[in-house]
């Protein structure tokens, strides 16, 4: 159990670590790696729960720090990537400016090419910068490198084709009714035309502008859209605030009569169905909030209206229906003393609550008085039984009291405990006396058999054991008596065996094992001790079960 507190201790830091500390992500996943194999070792039983609560509560801040170090590290990715691709384009721009051999100008531009194409991604804020800034210095790259020109040419006519295969598509979402497919499409076309090459310059001018003409009456519309959206949107917010107003000034009025809540309901109904018609707006989620709980407080109150008005009468019913049904359960009881004070309560209470309706009270009342009779005559019945036998089981008793006091033990010792066991069955086999006189014949029976073991010199532990049997075979007639007998005796072994654990762990504490400890030895006593009435009430517990 130490081990496991210490553990769970170095978890908990190990947690704390990593979520305030500053750590490479090799530690944290090294870290978190750990806590994992903590998680899945947790005993949901184990009395360290609460600690374990608390480390699970920290997982959602982990798993926020793990977050922020992805999104750090990412930025850092992107952040290597801008300064890469930042120095192609100066090393574009120098050799654009610098470069006068047209061969080894022509391999240095392919190695920078290379070198961008191999480097990942960057921010979309940066992206679109230097995206334009490397294709016009491609561009104009090409047109300064006059050499391969045939190369170069055949480079212009396919980037001229694609630029014009995108003009064309650009020119076909005008025709895209829907609106959020043609904002997605003409985006795509758009980041497409940025990547495609330079052309002819006599043909990028007017490829370019009517490129850029048919995307722009893409994008006009799709902005036009949703503006129009955005206003609709507000229009309909300040449309369900009113609602909600009316709904609010609905609710706060005070009504006494069932007319009048009849009318306001009518009234909020249909503001429910002009709330349904308005459609979508700005701050949705909140704005049906306040309507919903509006409209809740409204019905709220009418219902507590309602019910307080049926309440007189329908309340008494269900209570003398509840005790009608309580009653019920009285008719398989044989616990004749409690029994019988719960039922009279139950009598007590069903006075207490008052009448119902003249026909709810008679039926109730016929119904809840038999219940009532057929307990209190099965008590009699049973009670009259049961003095003729008690009185032929205090004859039995005073029998084998006559027989005690007649027994003289001899010699042999064990000859003469086995007499007083057969003694102490027959005394137990023979049942209940009248409760007067009860005590009274079990002192004297006890008196006599204590007396002979103190002189046979019987051992208290074998005493006990006697004693306790008498006990048990006096509740032999009453199962619940003995089940709580055997229920408290289990109490009170797990109450030692707790104990027993706690004392065994404070021995981890004890830095001196040697045998001079003087605390050592009370620890060591205690454990003893308890594990001795352990093996005392085990035994007690083996005769209340056999």
């Amino acid at each position: 159990m130490e081990q496991e507190l210490l553990t769970r201790a170095d978890v908990l830091g190990l947690l704390t670590e990593l979520i305030e500390e500053e750590v490479s992500q090799e530690e944290f996943d090294k870290g978190e790696l750990e806590i994992k194999k903590f998680l899945q070792s947790l005993d949901p039983t184990s009395e360290d729960a609460e600690l374990d609560l608390l480390i699970i509560d920290l997982l959602d801040s982990l798993e926020d720090k793990r977050s922020a170090l992805e999104r750090e590290q990412q930025d850092k990715i992107w952040a290597v990537n801008l300064v890469e691709k930042e120095k192609v384009i100066e090393d574009l721009r120098k050799l654009i400016q610098d470069e006068e051999n047209i061969g080894k100008a022509f391999n240095a531009f392919n190695e920078l090419r290379d070198r961008w194409d191999a480097t990942g991604e960057v921010s979309q804020e940066q992206y679109s910068r230097v995206q334009t800034e490397y294709s016009r210095l491609r561009e104009t790259f090409f047109y300064n490198i006059s050499i391969y020109k045939e190369l170069e040419d055949h480079d212009k006519k396919v980037n001229l084709r694609l630029k014009k295969e995108l003009v064309e598509k650009a020119k076909a979402i005008s025709d895209e009714k829907n609106i959020q497919t043609a904002d997605a499409s003409i985006k795509e076309i758009i980041k497409a035309w940025d990547i495609v090459g330079g052309t002819f310059p006599k043909e990028w001018e007017l490829v370019r502008e009517e490129f850029w003409n048919a995307s722009r009456a893409v994008l006009d519309r799709v902005n036009a859209y949703y503006q129009e959206q955005r206003a609709r949107l507000a229009e309909n917010l300040e449309k369900k605030k009113q609602l909600v107003q009316q709904v609010s000034d609905i609710a706060d009025k005070e009504r006494n009569k069932r007319k009048e809540w009849n009318d306001a309901t009518e009234k909020l109904i249909q503001i429910q169905a002009d709330w349904k018609a308005i459609g979508f707006s700005l701050e949705n989620e909140t704005v049906w909030k306040s309507f919903r709980e509006a409209c809740d407080g409204f019905f709220s109150a009418k219902q507590d209206y309602f019910d307080k008005a049926r309440a007189f009468n329908d309340n008494r019913k269900k209570q003398k229906l509840i005790l009608v049904e309580k009653a019920s359960h009285f008719k398989d009881r044989d616990d004749w003393k409690p029994a019988s004070a719960e039922i009279i309560a139950l009598q007590k209470e069903w006075k207490e609550v008052g009448a119902t309706s003249q026909k709810e009270e008679n039926r109730l009342w016929s119904l809840f008085r038999g219940h009532c009779d057929i307990f209190f005559n099965s008590r009699n019945a049973f009670f009259k039984d049961r003095d003729v036998s008690e009185k032929e089981n205090l004859t039995l008793k005073e029998v084998v009291i006559e027989e005690l006091k007649a027994f003289k033990p001899g010699e042999d010792k064990h000859q003469d405990i086995e007499m007083l066991r057969s003694f102490s069955e027959k005394w137990n086999n023979i049942g209940h006396v009248p409760f007067k006189v009860k005590d009274k014949v079990f002192k004297i029976y006890h008196e006599l058999i204590d007396g002979f073991y103190s002189t046979m010199k019987v051992n208290g532990q074998e005493r006990q054991k006697e004693r306790y049997q008498g006990k048990i075979e006096s509740m032999k007639d009453n199962p619940r008596a003995i089940g709580r007998e055997k229920d408290h005796l289990r109490s009170e072994i797990r109450k030692l065996l707790d104990d027993i654990r706690q004392f065994e762990n404070n021995l981890g504490f004890i830095n001196t094992r040697n045998g001079d400890n003087p605390l050592l030895k009370e620890v060591q006593r205690k454990i003893q001790n308890n594990k001795d009435k352990v093996q005392e009430l085990k035994n007690l517990l083996k005769i209340a079960t056999d």
